[in-house]
């Protein structure tokens, strides 16, 4: 009886097989990978901007109801946040103007704040006025009501916002600036990002590999309300 001699793969095919399919492995899950950072990134830029959208909306709308404009820019430390306070209506018993504020606060989900997480607040506000004078911009009052416009999947850097009188002059300010930046919350990764040399207190996303995914909205908008002579 003559037995049948049986092929099998000797341990160099083996070991040549494994280091093709090795090597097609790896160029496949780069190319995934790749895939994956280009979806990512335009969804961190999308995200940027719809939230830049959200805000100047909500402020400009806002602004074209109102009769009278104000901020509220701490001194110190140089860069901090302003309170846009837009005024919609007066109560001449009371010399009181009330309407809404924007300002930035920590972003927090069912009343646990994200740490670091800086977001866009809308509130109710009031302040007492003096005829012939400039209104001011207060403190957000505790425990009113009060929206958050930008989701923690972005973060608030710069929101600094300045009044005017429009022309003809006028004691009530109708018209704010706003300088406002949105960054998505990998560019706060340290050397996604640094300081934009044409825009002092702003942000850039840095050119590098390491850094695709940050994404930056900078907005520059200015609105005009009405009537702020007529108080």
């Amino acid at each position: 009886m003559q037995l049948r001699r049986q092929h099998g793969f000797t341990l160099v095919e083996l070991t040549i097989a494994l280091a093709i399919f090795s090597a097609l492995l790896l160029v496949m899950t780069s190319g995934v990978l790749q895939l994956y950072r280009i979806y990512q990134a335009g969804h961190e830029i999308r995200d940027t901007q719809e939230a830049a959208r959200t805000v100047t909306q909500a402020i400009t709308d806002d602004t074209h109801n109102s009769i009278a404009v104000a901020a509220n820019t701490p001194a110190s430390p140089p860069g901090s946040p302003s309170a846009i306070c837009l005024y919609q209506t007066v109560q001449q018993l009371t010399n009181t103007l009330t309407g809404v504020e924007y300002y930035v606060a920590v972003h927090d989900t069912n009343g646990t704040p994200l740490s670091g997480s800086l977001a866009v607040h809308r509130a109710d506000v009031s302040t007492p006025y003096t005829i012939g004078a400039a209104p001011g911009c207060p403190s957000p009052a505790a425990g009113g009501h009060d929206t958050v416009l930008t989701s923690s999947a972005v973060v608030v850097h710069a929101f600094q916002a300045a009044t005017a009188a429009p022309s003809p002059p006028s004691v009530i300010p109708e018209l704010i600036t706003l300088k406002m930046s949105v960054e998505s919350a990998y560019a706060q990764q340290p050397g996604d990002y640094q300081d934009d040399p044409l825009n002092s207190g702003f942000h850039q996303c840095v050119a590098q590999v390491n850094s695709q995914y940050c994404s930056i909205t900078d907005i520059q908008m200015a609105a005009l309300g009405h009537a702020g002579a007529s108080l």
